[in-house]
């Protein structure tokens, strides 16, 4: 009999404190855990299933990123001249509003 055990990565883990910025300001910087006998320590934000969550939940990191990926892949797109209206019209909804309606 096999018994499956959960694996971290302590090097992709992070630590977001979540909260209102007045409970931020009571909470040191340097905190830190230890897994796996890697010290882990806080950050400002953490990416999850994609989605970028900042300590105060704005999301306006998350915003930044999506924002600056459609802009390259429209960027990528109009250097190609060879495609139709139909085509473009896929090409769009598959590379920018895929990244735009995710989450």
């Amino acid at each position: 009999m096999y018994t499956l055990i959960p694996k971290s990565n302590p090097d992709k883990t992070k630590l977001p404190v979540l909260g209102t910025p007045q409970v931020l300001t009571k909470i040191p910087d340097d905190l830190s855990i230890t897994l796996l006998s890697k010290e882990i320590i806080s950050s400002k934000s953490a990416k999850n299933l994609g989605v970028t969550m900042d300590c105060n939940l704005t999301y306006d990191e998350h915003v930044t990123q999506v924002t600056s990926k459609c802009i390259g892949s429209l960027g990528q797109i109009n250097r190609v001249k060879l495609f139709d209206r139909r085509m473009l019209i896929t090409i769009i909804n598959s590379l920018v509003f895929s990244k735009l309606l995710y989450c």
